[in-house]
């Protein structure tokens, strides 16, 4: 993705107890408290990369697709042993589970030695370039389509959703992140409407590959990319 340093940042792969996913409400509560930390300048700019039991949650705005929409919660019942929460992202509704790997860059946009320091668009640009340099050791071309935050694979109608973005700002820095569908179980995303599309959309690395590269693997290249990024 170019050669222009970053200032320093720490990469932090957060597992549960038995290597097993975090609960979603753990990893905001630590979310909140590295955004201090960091506008603080006790911490270095922080990732996190993370897998999530079930779970559904719900920014702050609705994604414009073109339909008028009313802001409602359009799920009766949530798949069982699936949680919700409501949160200060902004987007829409999106499901997080087991297979979908969930980066959180915690950084502070304040820094002038970040590309897109101080403005929250070139920001959001950078992260969807910054999914489509790791997909791209997959073979795959992907991109960002307007007015439809998140990374996509093909075109027109043949249009599928790989991966999910979502932020939020404090004090100049960012939580909350992106998602990249890896090998989960799609059907997490039935039921509603992810972001305002229908859940057929989705689809996954395992899916468009025909394998599922560890997550290891992964983490590894979203760290090459990031420090291996351009303006």
């Amino acid at each position: 993705m170019g050669d222009v340093s970053f200032p320093p940042v720490e990469f932090v792969s957060l597992k549960g107890e038995g290597n097993v996913a975090v609960y979603f409400q753990e990893v905001w509560d630590l979310q909140k408290r590295f955004v201090e930390e960091v506008s603080e300048g006790t911490r270095f700019s922080t990732i996190l990369f993370v897998e999530h039991p079930p779970t559904v949650t719900r920014g702050r705005g609705l994604q414009w697709t073109g339909v008028e929409r009313e802001r409602a919660r359009p799920i009766l019942q949530l798949p069982e042993g699936t949680e919700y929460f409501e949160i200060e992202r902004g987007g829409d509704l999106t499901w997080h589970g087991p297979g979908q790997l969930v980066v959180y860059p915690i950084l502070d946009l304040k820094n002038p030695a970040f590309p897109f320091a101080r403005d929250i668009g070139k920001y959001v640009r950078f992260l969807e370039h910054w999914i489509s340099a790791v997909l791209k050791n997959y073979g795959l071309e992907s991109r960002a389509v307007k007015n439809a935050a998140g990374v996509w694979i093909g075109s027109g109608l043949e249009s599928r959703k790989i991966a999910s973005l979502g932020v939020a700002l404090k004090k100049w820095v960012s939580y909350h992140g992106l998602a990249l569908n890896v090998n989960p179980q799609l059907s997490g995303f039935q039921g509603f409407d992810p972001c305002g599309f229908e859940s057929s959309v989705m689809t996954s690395l395992e899916k468009e590959i025909g394998r599922a590269p560890s997550r290891e693997e992964l983490e590894r290249l979203f760290r090459e990319e990031f420090l291996n990024h351009k303006r």
